[in-house]
């Protein structure tokens, strides 16, 4: 969670330079920004139903720790499998280019 949060802050940090270069980076860059946000909280607001799943495990009747043995196994998987993704939007952000403006508009 903290690698993801890190690197949102990244990309919060690099949007001010692209913006000085042009305002069509936030067009190229908007979706990435706003998916990234939502992962970020998304996992944060895990996080904090993994801390009260982990307390109530422990004296949990056997359904209610099954309930609380799954949340824990889907937050595990989010860390791992979506989380990620932040990373991989960070440097797409930062390597983001304006080339496509360069097309003449008769090739499309």
């Amino acid at each position: 969670m903290s690698r993801a949060l890190a690197d949102l802050q990244g990309i919060f940090m690099t949007m001010p330079q692209k913006l000085q270069e042009s305002l069509y980076h936030v067009g190229f860059q908007g979706n990435r920004i706003l998916f990234a946000l939502a992962e970020v909280v998304i996992g944060w607001l895990l996080l904090r139903q993994g801390a009260v799943a982990a307390e109530r495990r422990e004296t949990a009747t056997d359904k209610d720790r099954d309930f609380y043995q799954g949340k824990l196994a889907a937050i595990r998987f989010y860390a791992r499998n979506v989380l990620p993704g932040v990373t991989l939007t960070r440097k797409l952000i930062e390597q983001g280019t304006l080339e496509l403006l360069e097309v003449p508009e008769g090739a499309f």
